[in-house]
């Protein structure tokens, strides 16, 4: 009689941690469900706004600049960078504007400020 109470007592503090584990993944993934949107709400206001920023994806900034006048592609130090040139496009751009980006993230961004 007494293994079986011992046996019942350790099944109750098993399911009671796994009741627990399982309510704080849940909580977790509602708070970063959460997060993700908050997220996604600011990367669309930057679209809207037409302002490319760090840690896009190559399918924003193509939303936001369009297609690039020139790709370039390699792998340095076994990391995968990418380098999109868009050309001069007058009357709103003297330079230019390069967007680098490595692992599919934007790192670097040269943009002259458009002309009022």
């Amino acid at each position: 009689m007494g293994a079986i109470k011992f046996m019942l007592k350790w099944v109750g503090i098993v399911l009671g941690l796994f009741c627990v584990l399982g309510i704080g993944i849940v909580i977790m993934s509602k708070i970063n469900m959460e997060k993700e949107r908050q997220d996604d709400a600011a990367m669309q206001k930057l679209i809207a706004d037409k302002e490319v920023v760090s840690g896009m994806s190559p399918d924003q900034v193509r939303e936001i600049w369009g297609t690039p006048d020139r790709v370039t592609q390699g792998i340095v130090h076994g990391v995968h960078v990418e380098h999109w040139i868009y050309a001069a496009t007058p009357p709103k751009y003297d330079n230019g504007r390069y967007v680098g980006f490595r692992e599919g993230k934007v790192v670097i961004i040269t943009a002259e400020q458009p002309k009022p």
